[in-house]
């Protein structure tokens, strides 16, 4: 019988229902069959009966349940089956979702993550340029310091789309190029450098830093000067660009972000640029390589392209 047909014609899990996947998560949060029922609202004896049920139906031991007062664990086919049923869980999630959005004629909500430059610097006109095309949308913006956190939540189908950085993690994801962000040294208005138009390395390396501390991009770029045999001199460091922006502007130290982060309007901090360069951040838009990408993201994808084209990095 050819593999196709075989699979088809394979019943046996066909009894596996949500409830019974839910009972295995809830046991393996909780690590006790009787915290499973407290945290669902069961009595004992029904999680054991779910989970028995469940290990008959798959044909293999899910959890191993020695005595002696250990925490109740996971088996390796346990641990494999519970990752099948995070994502059976997401995407319940996300269809319950977007049956309530259609429920109350929003199907036009577009969910989108994003951190906070691109919240800042492109979101803004993306809005702008996407509400004049398709004046019936909406945006659900869920913002984050990390775009570890927002694909998190893509792969968890709680989010459509979000702006993340460049390289993307392993995991389901497409996504699109939207803008390169070098990065550059804000100095106080003050400061000696403040006259001109760049620096070097060398110099970056005799100063005072301060700089992002959960950007992963950072590092990175923190680590490309160690290569060149710079040692920063990191004396502060903060996730927020008004926190940078001001500690500059006292003179506290130079700043060493991506140009992006920075507010050019304030008359208290020049920007300069970094010579040799340093691996650039590149900001994309990213999202389920796996399902189909809604019209109304798509034309949002669209919208951050051409706002992109008309930034200066």
């Amino acid at each position: 019988m050819p593999a196709a047909v075989a699979a088809v014609a394979d019943t046996s899990w066909l009894g596996v229902e949500l409830r019974h996947l839910v009972a295995l998560r809830a046991v393996v949060q909780e690590q006790s069959f009787k915290g499973a029922a407290r945290r669902l609202g069961y009595s004992q004896s029904a999680v054991s009966q779910q989970i028995a049920m469940l290990e008959r139906l798959v044909g293999q031991t899910l959890l191993d349940r020695s005595t002696g007062g250990r925490a109740v664990s996971l088996t390796a086919a346990g641990s494999l089956l519970l990752r099948h049923a995070e994502a059976i869980s997401a995407r319940i999630t996300t269809a319950k979702a977007e049956m309530d959005a259609l429920a109350i004629g929003k199907a036009g909500v577009v969910r989108v993550g994003a951190f906070q430059t691109a919240g800042a610097k492109i979101l803004p006109e993306t809005l702008k340029l996407l509400l004049a095309q398709r004046p019936g949308v909406s945006v659900d913006l869920r913002e984050a310091i990390s775009d570890l956190e927002l694909l998190e939540q893509l792969e968890r189908g709680l989010l459509d789309l979000i702006f993340a950085v460049l390289p993307l993690p392993e995991g389901p994801f497409e996504w699109t190029e939207l803008v390169t962000d070098p990065f550059t040294a804000l100095v106080s208005a003050q400061s000696p450098f403040a006259g001109r138009a760049e620096i070097s390395l060398d110099e970056l390396g005799q100063v005072p830093l301060v700089c992002f501390r959960s950007c992963r991009i950072t590092q990175i770029a923190l680590d490309d000067l160690r290569a060149h045999g710079i040692e920063p001199t990191i004396v502060f460091r903060s996730d927020q660009n008004e926190v940078i922006q001001g500690a500059v502007a006292a003179d506290v130290a130079t700043a060493f972000l991506p140009s992006l982060s920075a507010d050019e309007r304030d008359p208290r901090t020049r920007r300069l640029r970094i010579v040799p360069e340093v691996p650039p951040r590149v900001i994309a838009a990213a999202w389920r390589s796996d399902r189909p990408l809604a019209l109304q993201a798509a034309a949002l994808v669209d919208a951050a392209r051409e706002v992109c084209r008309c930034l200066t990095a």
